[in-house]
């Protein structure tokens, strides 16, 4: 059978499933899936692809969960991939709150793997994004560029292919624990136009594949080229799959300093391997990406 990373609640890495299961389950796209500004685009206004192999982190876990009320904080439940995996390397935890009864999360969760060959530039701003910026410079500049490549044409038309500013668009909270993972939780039904987008795209996501990059947007010359800070594949997800647990566990608080939490032993789970290999690129869209009618950048 497939081992999962982080615990029941994850969807499969379609890389780990058997050949041709690629329902219901998650991949890694292609950094030159997604245009992206390059190095002249304050002069240009030049879009480009992004380079094979450029993004700096690697996904590692999707977990698929809900709850009576919304879940804050999702990383800090026990057994959370973030708190296993960020002993060793920084995690970046995306949290996209779906608007409903049950309240849905879709907890997207990566990992720096290689910091020795990492881009020096992209992870000193991530470390900048995720330790010292404040929240109202971090809604500034998260950017998630969608991309649908498989789904019908309303759901295409619905979504659309613009990038968005995400805490200009939509209400985002901030949480983490400051060396070791920043989570970013992401509230879809802030904004009328996104819930809306995303009530045809639930209807559809069983037949949906859909591409996520999530970039520090590059605003002065020496913040360009852009490059992903990661990136998703949702293949077919079933959002009515979402495993129950408990009601939320944290307090909405920001920022955590304190000491560390005990590391989690990553054999207990089992580790995913991090680049497909001979996988084509299916490609797909995001859920919040819906947003990208109200503030394309």
């Amino acid at each position: 059978g497939v081992r999962l990373v982080g615990s029941e609640m994850c969807i499969r890495d379609r890389r780990r499933a058997a050949h041709g299961e690629d329902t219901h389950c998650w991949d890694e796209p292609e950094p030159q899936t997604f245009k992206l500004r390059g190095a002249s685009y304050l002069t240009d206004r030049l879009k480009v692809p992004a380079p094979e192999g450029s993004t700096l982190m690697q996904l590692i876990a999707i977990d698929l969960i809900c709850a009576a009320q919304p879940i804050e904080h999702a990383a800090a439940r026990p057994g959370s991939p973030a708190l296993r995996e960020s002993a060793d390397n920084f995690v970046l935890v995306v949290n996209l709150q779906l608007p409903g009864s049950p309240a849905v999360s879709l907890v997207l969760f990566w990992a720096v793997k290689r910091q020795d060959m990492a881009d020096g530039a992209l992870m000193a701003r991530l470390e900048w994004f995720a330790d010292a910026a404040t929240d109202e410079e971090r809604n500034s500049v998260l950017k998630l560029v969608p991309s649908v490549q498989e789904g019908n044409w309303i759901v295409r038309r619905a979504v659309g292919q613009k990038p968005v500013i995400l805490g200009r668009a939509l209400h985002t909270s901030y949480h983490g624990l400051a060396g070791r993972y920043i989570e970013v939780d992401v509230d879809i039904s802030s904004s009328s136009v996104a819930a809306g987008v995303l009530r045809i795209v639930r209807g559809a996501s069983r037949t949906l594949v859909v591409d996520l990059a999530f970039v520090l947007e590059g605003q002065s010359d020496e913040e360009l080229p852009e490059r992903p800070l990661a990136c998703a594949r949702l293949m077919c997800v079933d959002l009515d799959l979402a495993t129950p647990i408990d009601a939320p566990n944290d307090s909405g608080a920001a920022m955590a300093s304190g000491p560390a939490p005990e590391p989690f032993d990553a054999s207990s789970t089992g580790t995913s391997p991090l680049r497909a290999d001979g996988d084509t690129p299916h490609g797909v869209r995001v859920l919040a990406s819906a947003e990208s009618t109200l503030n394309g950048q």
